[in-house]
């Protein structure tokens, strides 16, 4: 799932924006020599040079998931070149993540691979018959909480600390509910977002699960088949710029649609914190669901 940080993010006061064009010098030598010789004069030569460097470019990677294997397995792809450093958009002073580099997306597929052989074996989960009538709409709530299960105490129970709702509601796509530790600070710096969600998009299985999994710059996520989860189950992820994230995308028993499990904690969480939260939710929706 691209998460809302994938996007630009508001540029600290203390940032220079500068150019990542190309940049020139041009140094200007200019000397005029002048010699009286009886009725006779000679002027001076200026000589000018310049040089360019050219921008840096990156690589863009995508990635097709193999069919029908009975074991995780990573997808084989091209991994994009390193990364360059951060942007500024010149409209709207917005910094730019860059692209997802080889280094990360090789690191986050050998954390995926650990997280797989984590995650439980048959999960089975089934939307209350109530959210077939949304489809293709959202649904209206006096109170969008009603909508969400109650997850908050044992989430706490499994990674300690207070957790509460935050925001969101089902059935409404990958995002859904939202909930974070206490306090819950709306405007907190991307870099310290840690939060756990459960979606729910109705469609096509197929359908459902492209075009779901990009990292900073648009690069395609890692993304790997899990099929002791469940058939068509699909564990995807990254850690960019932007600190680790998983997905586990299960399609709904019912056949109406695919639940969307998601973890993400910036980039003060580790990803070992970060597999438990995901573990964490998909425990929760498996009493609410399951």
């Amino acid at each position: 799932m691209t998460s809302p940080e994938n996007d630009q993010v508001e540029a600290p006061t203390d940032v220079a924006s500068g150019s990542a064009g190309t940049r020139r010098r041009t140094v200007v030598r200019a000397g005029a020599v002048a010699i009286v010789v009886l009725a006779g004069a000679v002027a001076g030569v200026a000589v000018a040079r310049s040089s360019a460097a050219p921008p840096a470019t990156a690589a863009t990677a995508t990635s097709t998931p193999d069919a029908g294997k009975t074991a995780p397995t990573a997808a084989s792809v091209s991994a994009p070149a390193t990364a360059p450093a951060t942007t500024t958009d010149q409209n709207t002073g917005k910094l730019i993540p860059p692209p997802m580099s080889t280094e990360q997306y090789t690191k986050t597929s050998t954390e995926l691979t650990a997280l797989a052989a984590r995650l439980p074996a048959d999960l089975t989960l089934t939307a209350p018959p109530t959210w077939a009538q949304y489809a293709g709409q959202t649904p209206d709530y006096d109170q969008d909480i009603v909508s969400c299960p109650h997850i908050a105490d044992r989430l706490a129970a499994d990674l300690g600390a207070r957790w509460t709702y935050s925001y969101g509601k089902l059935p409404t796509g990958p995002a859904g509910c939202t909930w974070t530790p206490v306090p819950w600070i709306p405007d907190r710096p991307p870099a310290e977002r840690f939060f756990v969600s459960i979606g729910y998009q109705t469609g096509t299985v197929p359908g459902l699960l492209q075009g779901m999994d990009y990292c900073t710059g648009g690069v395609k996520a890692p993304r790997m088949d899990v099929p002791a989860v469940g058939r068509g189950a699909l564990l995807y992820g990254c850690d960019d710029v932007n600190g680790p994230r998983y997905d586990l995308a299960v399609p709904d028993a019912g056949g109406g649609g695919v639940f969307f499990l998601h973890a993400t904690g910036g980039t003060q969480r580790s990803p070992s914190e970060v597999a438990d939260a995901l573990l964490a939710v998909i425990d929760g929706a498996t009493r609410s669901y399951g």
